[in-house]
């Protein structure tokens, strides 16, 4: 399969015939070029990613409390891992804009392929771990919530922001080696020829490693398992509300659970709408095959890539809009309130939810 392949001047030729070769046709590499929209578009979009995902980062860093402790840092986890998409998206820009994602039809420049291989591999890292590392912290986040209210006891002992710290260190180290196993194969072993001709990696690796390895993750075990976790910790805190309507204090304490919850319910579920576009265009229908008309990735393609980027810029709208006790953080954080004051919900001491002494369900 992978024999010897042509250098990159070579395999880029831009000539069609050859009259030396009995004009034998040379067909040259199906590249993919954005448009000036698009790159005016995701240029923006990568900006919004990068300041939202900061800010975010920042007002956690700076309110512990009224957010909940544990809370924040699944949050600032994912808005990590969404960061990471501004230089993965921003750098597939770049290679468009430099002629790297090329239309075979104009050819605009000689591709160096060490580099574009380089350059490539570095894009679908980024890619990879933002994607993976933000679906799989959002499952973590759906069990810590069933835990909360199912097992208050057991989550109390058990469960610490150090534990918690070191079931993320391990997503992303699980993320990390599975990122850069797979780019390492895909920049040792992939042909040049291939390389030059489609820019996205899943349609070079072999079936075995894409469709076992990286998508069985995803649509085996991260999909399904917060369908599932979200499901049971909706049935757990309204079973809660019923049995404690009549206690206003617990009701507060559950109230603060229930707008987390809320709040990562609408997230994973945008993602979910977000991603689906990507899922039928290119998985089910395969827009991103360069046997394709140019149209076809163009005028379909191009606005599914960017509705799929959007959840990487959107997440910190969601919270703010939707949890109030986030809106003021934000709030507090653009008008540089001082660290005393945004801390003030330090002075509040958790409430014990009564039959169970626990506290700090947070």
């Amino acid at each position: 399969m992978f024999s010897a392949h042509p250098t990159a001047m070579e395999a880029y030729s831009l000539g069609v015939t050859t009259a030396e070769s009995g004009n034998v046709e040379v067909s040259r590499p199906t590249c993919v070029s954005y448009t000036n929209s698009m790159h005016v578009v995701g240029g923006f979009m990568c900006a919004v990613i990068a300041v939202n995902n900061l800010l975010t980062i920042v007002t956690l860093i700076k309110v512990k409390s009224k957010v909940g402790s544990k809370n924040r840092l699944y949050v600032i986890n994912v808005a990590c891992s969404d960061f990471l998409m501004a230089p993965g998206f921003g750098v597939e820009l770049i290679l468009s804009q430099m002629g790297y994602l090329c239309d075979d039809r104009l050819a605009p420049v000689d591709i160096d392929i060490q580099v574009k291989r380089v350059f490539l591999v570095a894009m679908f890292i980024f890619r990879i771990l933002s994607f993976n590392v933000s679906l799989f912290t959002i499952l973590f986040i759906g069990i810590d919530r069933m835990l909360a209210v199912s097992k208050p006891i057991w989550y109390k002992a058990k469960v610490s922001s150090f534990r918690i710290k070191v079931l993320l260190a391990i997503n992303w180290v699980v993320a990390v080696t599975l990122a850069v196993s797979v780019m390492t194969y895909y920049a040792v072993y992939i042909p040049d020829d291939f390389v030059l001709k489609v820019y996205n990696f899943s349609t070079t690796l072999p079936p075995a490693i894409y469709n076992y390895l990286m998508l069985s993750q995803i649509y085996l075990v991260a999909m399904p398992g917060n369908v599932i976790t979200y499901l049971i910790t909706y049935i757990k805190i309204k079973q809660q509300f019923t049995r404690r309507s009549a206690d206003t204090a617990n009701n507060s304490d559950l109230e603060r659970i229930r707008r987390f919850y809320r709040m990562m319910l609408i997230t994973l579920c945008t993602l979910a709408i977000l991603y689906l576009p990507f899922m039928i265009a290119f998985k089910m229908f395969g827009v991103g095959d360069p046997e394709k008309p140019p149209w076809v990735f163009t005028y379909i393609g191009q606005p599914v890539a960017l509705i799929l980027v959007s959840n990487s810029w959107i997440n910190p709208i969601l919270y703010a809009s939707f949890n109030k006790d986030y809106r003021r953080a934000y709030l507090k954080t653009i008008c540089c309130s001082p660290r005393n004051k945004v801390e003030d919900a330090q002075q509040m001491k958790s409430i014990p939810i009564q039959g169970t002494g626990v506290t700090g369900l947070d």
